[in-house]
């Protein structure tokens, strides 16, 4: 038998479920959703302001179909876009919470709720990051929730989040801040009141980016190496695993000191009139493959033979293998030249140059 207090709960929350229901026309009308691929359906719509105010889970994970993460990645695309364009300008301080990673933090005031977000993301990573989306991820489970997800093409890097549902608006400035840092944060976000959510309460997601070898222990990475997230729904969409709390946000591993493990370089290549034609990855002379003329890379061999050497450029050193693929990839997937890249690798897995 349930307890008074759940009972009246329970009551409290079927009521404002109703109330909801028949208030939600007003803003699902204005289409709040519309940039979305992945959008949630009315019930669904209406669970995130019931759990908004309710929980016990997160809003986001209540809105169907990868909706939850393609929220979560564009907000964290906007994210560095910002700190990038900030630091340009001199503006951008790097907050560096453990030692390993950019923290950056920012809010959302919906009309279905309050949502804060904190980004841990490693700091190569994020100087290299490319606007990314749900469907470049391959989302991964244990005991059907949420795990991480990692880069569909490379398997290289990912993220993780975590949840806190409940928290009041008033402690979000401690609750974000690093104590150890000499200089605070000084976040505060900032919320508009609405009739239909919760004004004095908020969700506080942590997303943790990085290189895989950074973010999970191989004993993690191998025991959900099989549990590839991907379930189709009857109507052609794919399900997504509710995102389950964490209330101990997962950190990025310390960098390894074993010097062999971090001699990767992440280099670019430039023809004969300056157009950047290839970006590669691998241990410190694999740049040397581009004009050897017995490259791989038969565009590569072809400028050698008849154009002359290229320029080559090391993009970033001291990388480990993770981390190599991942700016790598970033760096491809970012490429906005007018012309091709003569890069032919498929991206089925790691690379084993």
């Amino acid at each position: 038998m349930k307890p008074i207090s759940q009972v009246l709960l329970d009551r409290k929350r079927t009521k404002f479920t109703e109330q909801v229901r028949a208030a939600a026309g007003r803003w699902i009308a204005d289409d709040p959703f519309r940039v979305f691929v992945n959008k949630p359906t009315f019930d669904e719509a209406v669970e995130m302001v019931v759990a908004a105010r309710f929980g016990p889970r997160d809003p986001l994970s209540c809105g169907g179909d990868l909706f939850g993460f393609e929220y979560l990645l564009d907000e964290l695309d906007n994210a560095i876009a910002g700190s990038l364009s900030s630091r340009l300008e001199g503006r951008f301080k790097l907050m560096d919470p453990n030692g390993n990673a950019i923290r950056i933090c920012t809010s959302q005031s919906e009309p279905w709720a309050n949502l804060v977000f904190v980004f841990d993301i490693d700091k190569r990573i994020h100087d290299h990051w490319t606007r990314m989306g749900a469907d470049d991820f391959n989302l991964v489970s244990s005991g059907g929730v949420f795990d991480y997800a990692a880069e569909r093409e490379t398997g290289a890097f990912g993220f993780t989040v975590s949840a806190n549902v409940l928290v009041p608006i008033q402690d979000v400035p401690e609750r974000v801040d690093n104590t150890s840092a000499p200089d605070r944060l000084g976040f505060v976000p900032k919320f508009h009141p609405d009739p239909v959510k919760s004004n004095d309460k908020c969700t506080l997601y942590w997303m943790t980016v990085g290189p895989m070898d950074r973010l999970l222990t191989p004993e993690e990475r191998a025991k959900h190496s099989v549990h590839t997230f991907s379930r189709k729904t009857p109507s052609g969409g794919t399900t997504m695993v509710r995102a389950h709390e964490r209330r101990n946000p997962r950190a990025l591993r310390d960098r390894t000191e074993n010097l062999d493990e971090v001699a990767h370089v992440v280099y670019r290549a430039y023809d004969a009139d300056g157009v950047l034609r290839y970006i590669g990855e691998g241990r410190t002379t694999r740049p040397e493959h581009v004009n050897s003329g017995t490259s791989h890379n038969f565009r590569l061999n072809e400028h050698f033979f008849r154009r002359g050497p290229m320029r080559v450029e090391v993009v970033a050193r001291g990388l480990s293998k993770d981390e190599g693929l991942s700016i790598e990839r970033l760096l491809i997937r970012g490429h906005l030249g007018p012309t091709e890249l003569w890069n032919t690798r498929d991206y089925e897995g790691p690379s084993t140059l």
